[in-house]
């Protein structure tokens, strides 16, 4: 639009841009130190000669031939476009990203050849993507002051294929996601979710019995050999209904290839697609009041969100799965009246048993029914903020001071919702990068929200909070190796004078605190929702999150004597911040006792004071909301 031929008025194409780009860029990912040579390993032998261990030299791995660095180059073409002087801007770009020499390993090689094969530039993977921005801004009069408004929204898309592979046969993995077991062949798309299709839950004996009777015709002795519902691979009505596409009378996976992949086929896809975005601001100068000029009141909000994205949640997805996964897991609220029975025939979920192989078994098992839509729509940012008048701050030599409210992620919304809100949408494909390098999460990440709105608020201050209580647990296992312990809290007058009288008392009573750290054992087993005072397997009372059949960590007693402590540390002839010092201790262990009983009971009671688990009734009210817990955690 800037060329000495454009002749188009701006008020109707004020910007016209065209763009196109090249670029190429090496990448070492994959490579390790020197793989570009042969290296001889020295090692000492386990065998003596003239006295000693001689040393020896191994032989070098194998090389690939003509190793280098991966390269990706892009190809993009652009538009800039602007409308009625500027208020309606247009930007788009369309982009090829081809990555080649790509490291990975090397192709099957015969066992006489005597070595591993080596990795080397054997895949190829082509990326295609758009990126769009369309943007309105204008303004116009309010109460005789200029009000300006904008709205902005924004869609990106992209999905990547695999040009090149060691693949021949092109072999699948029985996990649905191929990305995330690291299978590929020539021409799928990253992120392909393979599953079987289930059209529903068996409702009657008659029709399991036609299946399994055209299952024994063809040799199989049951009609779904791989997954094992019951003892016997017997099925039951509300059992889940998986079709045979391939007509072989049952379900399999044929020879695990793409070209015969059994009763499996593509039934999703993990990547995010349409990754989109909606800002909008406006700003109003504002209502003259007496002499002074309100000035610059304004609010904005961004909106963010995936259009689509498909996640089958893994085995160890206990939020979701709940006690189809393991018995001991808690029940998800949404499971309650949700599973079959014959009185709910419609249910979503099959019949409740425990170690259900199409959960239990994760990825294995994936299948179309509970293929979950985990794109969201959240509200990013908002805030509301006033520009004070330059009248009331040109006196402090200020030229500008605002004041603002602003909230983050205060709102999200995902037809996933509909079943759990235990699961962070925006984190579902692998672990937090900010706890763990791993990528073991997939759905199964540490999340305790109940509303989706408040997740992220909740999430940010646990993680805080859990950061710090962890230092707190390093005192305690220091404590653990002093051999300083104290396991009982004092039982006379005298003792709790000898205590608490002096700083050594002190500290010799808290080194006794790292008894609230947890312990796996078999306490941990215990069924997390059994009702207060009902008696449990191993013959002890359950009196809410607490057991009194033992002195593991998981009985009342720590908590008890960090209370007795917090009660008692009142000698005045100490000093206040010594006492203080030390009953920051003791409740920084009380916050990480709760915070363990939060993540694996959900909602427990909150005592703070000593009691008797016979006597004291705090033992037996209702448990306390995780929002109650989490204020206490936060108090400590």
């Amino acid at each position: 639009s800037q060329e000495p031929w454009w002749n188009v008025k701006s008020e109707h194409i004020s910007n016209a841009k065209v763009r196109f780009s090249w670029g190429s860029l090496g990448n070492a990912a994959g490579l390790s130190n020197y793989q570009y040579i042969q290296t001889l390993g020295i090692s000492k032998s386990d065998y003596i000669l003239d006295g000693l261990r001689q040393n020896y030299m191994s032989s070098p791995a194998a090389l690939p031939g003509n190793l280098t660095w991966e390269t990706a180059t892009t190809y993009d073409i652009g538009v800039d476009l602007g409308f009625f002087d500027n208020r309606l801007t247009v930007s788009g770009d369309y982009y090829i990203r081809k990555t080649t020499d790509m490291i990975v390993n090397g192709p099957t090689v015969p066992d006489v050849f005597g070595a591993s094969s080596p990795k080397g530039n054997y895949a190829d993977m082509s990326t295609y993507g758009y990126e769009l921005s369309l943007e309105w801004k204008d303004g116009f009069d309010l109460a005789g002051k200029r009000f300006n408004y904008s709205i902005k929204g924004t869609l990106a898309d992209y999905y990547s294929v695999i040009d090149k592979f060691n693949n021949a046969n092109m072999s699948l993995s029985e996990y649905a996601n191929q990305s995330l077991d690291k299978n590929y062949y020539e021409g799928m798309r990253i992120g392909e979710i393979w599953g079987f299709v289930s059209n529903g839950l068996w409702q009657d004996q008659a029709g399991i019995d036609a299946a399994e009777a055209a299952a024994k015709a063809a040799g199989q002795s049951y009609y779904n050999p791989l997954m094992q519902t019951s003892k016997t691979y017997k099925l039951y009505p509300g059992d889940i209904k998986f079709e045979d596409l391939n007509g072989n009378g049952y379900i399999d996976r044929g020879q695990n290839t793409v070209d015969d992949p059994g009763d499996r086929k593509i039934i999703g896809n993990s990547t995010r697609r349409y990754q989109y975005g909606i800002h909008g601001g406006a700003n109003w100068k504002g209502v003259s009041l007496s002499s002074a000029d309100w000035n610059n009141i304004w609010v904005s909000a961004f909106f963010q969100g995936v259009g689509k994205q498909d996640w089958y949640p893994s085995n160890e997805a206990s939020t979701f799965w709940g006690q189809y996964n393991r018995p001991y897991n808690q029940m998800p609220s949404w499971h309650v009246d949700n599973y079959w029975t014959p009185e709910n025939p419609d249910a979503f979920l099959p019949r409740y048993t425990g170690y259900y192989a199409p959960f239990y078994g994760g990825h294995k098992n994936a299948n179309t029914r509970y293929l979950m839509n985990a794109a969201y729509l959240r509200l990013k940012n908002i805030q509301v903020g006033y520009n004070l008048p330059s009248e009331w701050i040109k006196k402090l030599h200020l030229t500008n001071v605002g004041i603002y409210l602003s909230g983050e992620n205060l709102f999200t919304w995902s037809p996933l919702y509909k079943y759990s809100k235990d699961v962070n949408v925006s984190n579902i494909g692998e672990s937090d990068k900010d706890l763990t390098s791993s990528n073991s999460g997939d759905g199964y990440n540490e999340v305790f929200q109940h509303r989706p709105e408040c997740y992220i608020l909740k999430n940010r201050r646990l993680y805080e909070m859990k950061k710090n209580i962890l230092l707190s647990g390093l005192v305690a296992l220091l404590a653990i190796f002093s051999g300083c312990e104290m396991n009982e809290e004092p039982k006379s007058e005298a003792s709790v004078d000898m205590v608490f009288s002096s700083e050594n008392g002190l500290k010799t009573y808290t080194y006794s605190f790292y008894n609230v750290l947890p312990s796996r054992g078999s306490a941990f087993r215990r069924d997390a929702t059994a009702d207060y005072g009902v008696k449990n397997s191993l013959g002890g009372m359950e009196v809410g999150a607490y057991t009194t059949n033992s002195a593991t960590s998981w009985s009342w007693s720590a908590l008890r004597n960090i209370n007795f402590f917090l009660e008692n540390n009142v000698n005045e002839s100490l000093s206040v911040t010594v006492r203080d010092n030390y009953n920051g201790i003791a409740r920084l262990f009380r916050a990480r006792f709760y915070f363990d009983k939060l993540v694996q009971y959900g909602e427990v009671p909150w005592v703070d004071k000593v009691f008797n688990e016979a006597e004291d009734p705090d033992l037996y009210n209702p448990r306390d909301t995780r929002d109650v817990i989490i204020g206490h955690i936060l108090e400590d």
